[in-house]
């Protein structure tokens, strides 16, 4: 096996620095797809109970008028 040079040396650190700015630029793209990606669900999820909470208003109201009109 050959004795590491000071030249290969640098060469293998520029070569990992390069790979670590790279990772770096990764992660950040993850980063920015799952923080956007959390206020669409919540809003999502915001728009789903509404929809339910509607409907069960016009239920509620359906049997009260019902019930005024049994008594």
């Amino acid at each position: 096996m050959t004795k590491p040079s000071v030249a290969s040396n640098r060469t293998k650190i520029e070569v990992n620095e390069a790979n670590i700015e790279h990772l770096r630029s990764d992660v950040g793209d993850i980063k920015d797809q799952v923080s956007n990606h959390i206020p669409t669900s919540i809003k999502d999820i915001d728009d789903k109970l509404d929809s339910i909470l509607y409907k069960l208003g016009g239920l509620i109201a359906t049997v009260a008028i019902i019930l005024q009109l049994i008594k």
